[in-house]
């Protein structure tokens, strides 16, 4: 009976032209982000970048998408999703050529800039087209849209260790050939990928320059305002929780992997291959434990669990052991990701849809920014290790706080 009703729907999504393109264009991003992420902290440490300037730079890619998530959000819903998911994608493949040429940490800090406004135009634009054609089952297609992206990590990560591994080639090499084939899938998809924003949800201006000039300067405004928001300030607390976490384990497991215990790169692409399939068939699932229960309970345990996870990674050096503690750190982040992101979705209106997760994208970048500001300086003062138990601390405290926040906002309730 299960397997029977993961089919269909399965063939439901794969056979809808609207979600089907949403998939694919997921599947591509993360094919690229994932050889990005696993490799670009090592290519800097490779480069003779100092340990600081690392720290800065993976915390730019994100800095600036504080900035950009808002506005592009907004435009998503004025120009459509479309344009921005491609014109992300596109801005991924002008990445990797950069990667490619880079002789010095100042290549790999414009190609990071490109990466991070590809991510600015990409992500809000996705989950805003998520709610475009699932709005009563956002979780549930949010996991598939996940899965479709883990397609891409496991193609990504599995191209990557074949390259490092077999082909013996250098990082540079594999930077060159992750950009063009970018750029074909891309050209692919600008004929596949249909516009999913309908006409009547669409926000009409004279000018779309204007329009987005006057989303960029009153951005302040319309992030504090919708952060403030009752239905949503905790579910961006969250989110700031979530993404910090995430990214400690993005930016700092492959050089905790490569740099602290001395094991060779293709076990990083391998890692993220081996984990990823493991848990590709489950992200409807986790995505559909937030339609069920709403989003904090499942954060709430993921996040338990992804800190666990850590913890384990700093005290153990045998390879399986760290990979099992990777698979539930990932399957952690990726229930926490998907509960905020129907949360968000539930809590506003069609018409403020983008916007509201345009700030959500905001507060994700704030996180990752805040999680290499915070935990590199303790790499340069200590260790890896040292950084893995400062996330840990830091991510026990605020997940304690977020809670005793909740539980005293149900007693004032219940006492007016």
């Amino acid at each position: 009976m299960l397997l029977s009703s993961t089919v269909q729907l399965l063939k439901q999504d794969l056979l809808s032209r609207d979600r089907s393109g949403l998939i694919m264009s997921t599947f591509l991003g993360n094919f690229c982000l994932a050889i990005y992420g696993s490799y670009v902290g090592v290519y800097l440490e490779q480069l003779g970048t100092a340990v600081i300037l690392i720290g800065l730079i993976l915390a730019a890619r994100n800095a600036s998408q504080i900035v950009l998530r808002v506005p592009l959000g907004e435009l998503s819903q004025i120009v459509g999703r479309k344009p921005l998911i491609l014109g992300g994608l596109l801005s991924y493949s002008t990445a990797f050529y950069l990667m490619a040429l880079a002789w010095n940490w100042w290549f790999v800090l414009l190609a990071t800039t490109l990466v991070a406004l590809g991510m600015s135009f990409f992500w809000p634009a996705m989950f805003s087209a998520v709610g475009d054609v699932a709005n009563e089952n956002y979780g549930r297609f949010n996991g598939r849209i996940f899965q479709g992206g883990d397609v891409g990590v496991i193609l990504g990560s599995f191209f990557a260790a074949f390259v490092l591994k077999s082909l013996r080639w250098p990082l540079n090499q594999l930077f060159l050939a992750t950009g063009f084939i970018s750029t074909v899938l891309v050209l692919v998809l600008t004929v596949i990928v249909p516009e999913v924003l309908s006409s009547e949800h669409q926000k009409k201006v004279e000018s779309v320059f204007n329009a987005l000039w006057s989303s960029f300067r009153s951005m302040v405004g319309s992030f504090w305002k919708m952060t403030t928001r009752k239905e949503l300030y905790r579910v961006y607390g969250f989110q700031l929780l979530i993404s910090f976490s995430e990214y400690m384990l993005t930016s700092f497991f492959p050089l905790l992997i490569v740099v602290a215990k001395g094991f060779p790169l293709e076990i990083v692409a391998e890692l993220t291959l081996y984990s990823t399939v493991v848990l590709f068939f489950f992200k409807p699932y986790l995505g559909g434990i937030s339609d069920r229960f709403g989003y904090q309970l499942p954060v709430t345990g993921a996040l338990f669990l992804t800190v666990t996870s850590f913890f384990v990674m700093v005290i153990s050096n045998d390879l399986r052991i760290l990979w099992i503690s990777y698979v539930f750190a990932q399957a952690g982040l990726m229930t926490s990701y998907l509960a905020v992101n129907g949360g968000t979705s539930r809590a506003v209106p069609n018409s403020e849809r983008g916007l509201a997760l345009g700030v959500l994208g905001a507060h994700v970048s704030l996180g990752r920014s805040l999680s290499s500001l915070l935990l590199s300086p303790l790499w340069e003062l200590f260790d890896l290790n040292a950084v893995f138990l400062g996330g840990i601390v830091l991510a026990s405290l605020s997940l304690v706080i977020l809670n005793w926040l909740e539980v005293r906002e149900k007693r004032q309730r219940k006492n007016v």
